[in-house]
């Protein structure tokens, strides 16, 4: 198929994959080649790698793998085909969703709790970081802005104000700026 079916699933899995349900494992199976290098062409299969499929979805590779994982668990147990079979754009006849959890949890035992936890500690982060970011420039602003020493202002104000002077005290700004930097780059 071409690029465009993997990449449709991509999407749809980002979108829907915290649903956890067979449909998501499928748009993985069919569109990711397991052991294949993003360095390399795309296979004739029309399947990209791990990496590649994770970074369309806007999701790690991680997510990705533990989906796979459990198609594999449910395709060596004979309800589903095996992903060497899929191509990109393919449907198939999808298991009943009452097994999805058994089946989860059985091809994952060693992560279950993790990689449930992964997307939501990773949007938690992202959001204490950018908060913690935005806290940082207001408190530049209102340094720039009045002469108003924390205990002078009120609320977010004082808090913004109070975490910036801590951080020109120490001298880490660009320390900050080093490790916000790379966050955003693993992410």
């Amino acid at each position: 198929m071409t690029k465009a079916a993997w990449e449709r699933d991509a999407k749809q899995f980002g979108r829907r994959f915290k649903f956890g349900e067979w449909e998501s494992a499928l748009w993985v199976a069919r569109s990711v080649e397991k052991d294949h290098s993003p360095r390399y062409s795309t296979p004739a299969s029309g399947k990209v790698a791990t990496s590649e499929f994770a970074k369309a979805a806007g999701v790690g590779g991680t997510t990705v793998k533990v989906y796979m994982r459990t198609w594999e668990a449910a395709a060596k147990a004979g309800l589903v085909s095996v992903p060497s079979d899929l191509r990109p754009g393919q449907d198939v006849e999808l298991p009943d969703s009452s097994l999805w959890k058994s089946y989860y949890r059985k091809a994952n035992a060693s992560e279950v709790a993790e990689a449930a936890e992964t997307p939501l500690l990773a949007e938690r982060w992202e959001r204490w970081f950018n908060h913690l970011g935005n806290l940082m420039i207001d408190g530049a602003r209102l340094a720039e802005e009045t002469d108003d020493t924390a205990e002078e202002l009120d609320g977010y104000a004082a808090v913004a104000r109070l975490f910036y002077d801590r951080l020109r005290e120490r001298q880490i700004d660009s320390e900050w700026r080093q490790f916000s930097e790379s966050f955003a780059t693993e992410s």
